[in-house]
């Protein structure tokens, strides 16, 4: 899930959405422990601000003030605790194996704007290496879909390359400028080709004061949610997105064609190139967590990329699974387990070796 469909969480109560389990003998991958922080820790934490996080040894631990009761997101979803005698203070431990070796992000929820802080441990990854997009690179197009009925939105980056080029389907247009920057420099170093990113806008583009539809997400992206909806936009990326991306030189041949997706994004992705496997040959399926979709054809997929986090128990879960029924029905699998959690974090920093081993042919070993 992107930052942009996290800020449809912000208006929740702190009862909504997934809560940790508390430590207990069962082996979890992250659990709540009891917070024994008083007031007095608390409020020298916060010094004047707002909220504060730190690790020790194997505890994550974040403390706030506010006013009502914040959730933690995304590496971690929980609500958080309030502190004794002190109703806008709040705390929350939880204990985390290989926490050095973590990329987090801490955001909490309700927000008034803005991306997450990010935290890593001394032996996590670098963040990828980015370069800043020149102008007239990166391009966002409107069209008037016949497939859905409305106006969509497209974000395309184009590099300067006479072509035509590798392309890059993405799930989610807003990320597009994120992923650009990091796929940017294998560009300039010429470890990959220069590539072409477009992403697909989830949901119409709304005048103003239209109410969004809060599934559309799952519908569009999702497999057996709304079978109107989904295959409207598998239309959509066929008769309609595609033949745009080639008029501006994206490549025709299914080799170098990827669905890349995170979240539900993710099996969209996947699932839209296993049922249309001459079209698609390559995937990047980021942190995977779906059933599939039962026109899939079976066997005769091409190369799938799949990462996601452990401390996404559900989504690391599927994603595994995911990966272990491929193998033999696909050219070449590969699976990246990150230390982390559902978070763009993880997506962004794997995105690069995905497009590396889709495009240059390198395994590079992944931390």
């Amino acid at each position: 899930m992107s930052w942009f469909a996290l800020a449809l969480l912000l208006g929740q109560e702190p009862s909504d959405g997934p809560r940790l389990q508390a430590c207990a003998d069962i082996e979890v991958p992250a659990c709540e422990l009891p917070s024994d922080l008083t007031k007095s820790e608390i409020e020298f934490r916060l010094a004047d601000g707002h909220q504060a996080f730190w690790a020790e040894r194997d505890v994550f631990h974040v403390v706030a003030r506010r006013s009502e009761r914040p959730r933690l997101c995304c590496s971690i979803q929980t609500p958080m605790n309030p502190a004794e005698g002190a109703p806008d203070l709040w705390s929350l431990a939880v204990r985390m194996p290989d926490l050095d070796r973590a990329m987090l992000d801490v955001w909490l929820l309700p927000a008034a704007a803005g991306a997450p802080d990010e935290w890593r441990g001394p032996e996590a990854p670098p963040p990828p290496a980015e370069l800043e997009l020149e102008e007239g690179e990166l391009v966002q197009h409107v069209m008037q879909s016949s497939a859905l009925g409305q106006r969509r939105g497209l974000f395309i980056y184009r590099p300067r390359s006479d072509g035509p080029m590798p392309v890059i389907y993405l799930a989610d247009e807003e990320s597009v400028p994120s992923f650009a920057s990091v796929l940017k420099p294998l560009i300039e170093s010429g470890e990959v080709p220069a590539t072409m990113i477009v992403g697909l806008w989830s949901g119409p583009l709304l005048e103003e004061g239209e109410a969004s539809d809060p599934n559309r997400r799952h519908k569009e992206y999702l497999a057996g949610w709304d079978d109107e909806v989904y295959l409207a936009r598998e239309r959509f990326l066929l008769s309609e997105v595609m033949p745009l991306a080639e008029r501006l030189r994206a490549s025709r041949v299914p080799s170098e064609r990827i669905l890349a997706g995170f979240s539900d994004g993710a099996a969209w992705a996947l699932n839209t190139a296993m049922v249309n496997p001459d079209v698609f040959r390559g995937v990047i399926a980021m942190s995977f967590g779906s059933r599939p979709d039962r026109r899939a054809r079976g066997s005769g997929y091409g190369s799938i990329y799949l990462t996601a986090g452990v401390y996404e128990p559900d989504f690391h879960q599927s994603t595994v699974d995911a990966a272990e029924a491929l193998e033999g029905s696909a050219d070449a699998v590969r699976l990246d387990v990150g230390i982390a959690g559902h978070s763009q974090m993880l997506w962004r920093e794997r995105f690069p070796h995905a497009v590396r081993w889709h495009l240059a042919g390198r395994s590079d070993p992944v931390p």
